[in-house]
């Protein structure tokens, strides 16, 4: 189905052309950015008018069809790429997936790669929802990410990829976010170290008060 209509006609000032001789006129028809046009066909027609009589001579009907594009990005809600964690407990933050394409997209889905696991415990990485149905162009929809460092996990920064596809396919390249994830140790555990050096720096106290009175 041929749509009509949907543009304005641009005019051409004018052309100028030596009697016998054949000229080539490049056209260009470009849709504006702010409403790009749905995936299908729409007639263009050129009309050649000569300029002292204002009447049309001469004209041709040309179709532009238009193929649909499927792109997305990702991007977490507060811009950053950083978040923080507590070895053996869940840290959440939620990312935005946006359709930037012309078209709906089908079955978003949602993996990761995790650091190595110390102790035989894996580093778990949640999605909710866990995929998304359908996104219509320009429409986004919030995901909320759930991380959870095994409880043996050394303080320090770790990375984490999450990986996202689609169904069609994106005719750009997939997004992915690179999350770094900064882990601290259970406070429990932080009050425990903190009474084993209070503990040692007694003894040494007690022990050099005893070689003093010696």
């Amino acid at each position: 189905m041929i749509q009509k209509g949907k543009y304005d006609a641009e005019r051409i000032s004018a052309v100028s052309l030596t009697r016998a001789l054949r000229e080539t006129v490049l056209v260009v028809a470009i849709a504006p950015p702010w409403a790009p046009p749905e995936p299908g066909e729409y007639a263009i027609r050129l009309e050649a008018v000569e300029r002292e009589k204002g009447e049309p001579r001469n004209s041709i009907d040309l179709v532009a069809k238009i193929t649909a594009s499927y792109a997305f990005t990702a991007a977490t809600t507060s811009g950053r790429l950083n978040i923080k964690a507590t070895a053996g407990k869940e840290s959440r933050f939620s990312i935005i997936i946006t359709n930037t394409g012309t078209d709906t997209l089908g079955k978003i889905t949602f993996s990761s790669s995790k650091p190595s696991g110390i102790g035989g415990e894996e580093w778990r990485v949640t999605f909710e929802p866990d995929k998304i149905e359908s996104l219509s162009p320009w429409d986004e929809q919030e995901v909320e990410v759930t991380i959870k460092p095994p409880a043996k996990t050394i303080a320090g920064d770790y990375m984490t990829t999450l990986t996202f596809d689609s169904d069609p396919k994106p005719s750009t390249a997939l997004p992915k976010l690179d999350i770094r994830v900064t882990v601290g140790t259970p406070t429990k555990w932080g009050w425990i170290g903190a009474g084993i050096v209070v503990a040692v720096i007694a003894g040494l106290v007690i022990g050099f008060r005893q070689l003093g009175r010696r």
